[in-house]
């Protein structure tokens, strides 16, 4: 509507200087009659050597203020345009500064972590009973923790170490991602705490009531897809910065990697 009215304002003072200006310049005619051969000379050389008649002492002010006025609505209207446009391209900017922000802080180091601590244990899988093994449930067994070699044992202090160093990440930085996450990073979250406190000897010897808290393997897949849905956007902002775009979408999380109980 705003840009509509500026136009409209334009079209109208252009008009009234054309019109002013075609007044100023018309000579008198007199139409009731049609000059024959003599009087159209005649009349020719009267008109080139009379002066012209002074325009009304109205029209020069009125041309001068409505050209005035047409340049006033035509730099608000490209300020106003000008100023719109910059703020659309540093509010998408500070929006690739945020997911950058995301995925640096949170989910790169997070994955990287993950997929370290993932090698380590296919590591003591491979001596202590293969795709069955889980660290959390072996951890609960006193007898196993001590016939640990001094190896093994290092590759399970490695592992509650990393762990610690994941749950601090969730828990500082796992506010940032999409919220279908969140009950994925909870789950995770609650692994690592279990894991230092049966490395430590704190937890019953019970591995069945704690086999829940086993490490949700489906949240590498998610935050895969998360980072996915995050660069796309950062490339979108990237190639269309002048545009005003939709909020971003929640990730939706396919049936396959939802958690049981979530």
């Amino acid at each position: 509507m705003r840009t509509f009215s500026y136009r409209s304002a334009i079209l109208l003072i252009l008009l009234l200087i054309a019109s002013g200006t075609a007044t100023a310049q018309s000579p008198a005619v007199n139409r009731t009659s049609q000059p024959n051969g003599a009087e159209l000379v005649a009349n020719i050389t009267t008109a080139a050597t009379q002066p012209e008649a002074p325009p009304a002492p109205w029209l020069n002010p009125l041309i001068s203020a409505s050209a005035a006025l047409l340049g006033a609505f035509i730099g608000g209207y490209f300020a106003s345009r000008n100023a719109k446009a910059a703020i659309i391209q540093k509010t998408n900017e500070l929006e690739i500064e945020e997911i950058e922000k995301r995925i640096g802080d949170f989910i790169a180091p997070y994955e990287q972590l993950s997929l370290e601590n993932l090698k380590l244990s296919r590591e003591l899988k491979r001596r202590h009973g293969g795709n069955g093994f889980r660290t959390l449930s072996a951890l609960l067994d006193p007898n196993w923790k001590t016939a640990l070699s001094p190896g093994d044992r290092a590759l399970v202090d490695a592992i509650v170490e990393n762990g610690v160093a994941l749950r601090r990440l969730i828990l500082e930085h796992g506010g940032a991602v999409s919220t279908s996450i969140r009950p994925h990073l909870a789950a995770a979250s609650m692994h690592f705490r279990m894991l230092a406190l049966a490395n430590a000897g704190s937890l019953d010897p019970d591995s069945k009531r704690y086999e829940a808290y086993v490490y949700p393997r489906q949240l590498d897949d998610v935050l895969a897809r998360e980072r996915k849905r995050l660069e796309a956007r950062r490339e979108l902002l990237r190639s269309k910065p002048d545009i005003a775009h939709a909020e971003i979408e929640e990730l939706t999380i396919p049936q396959e990697l939802t958690l049981p109980d979530a």
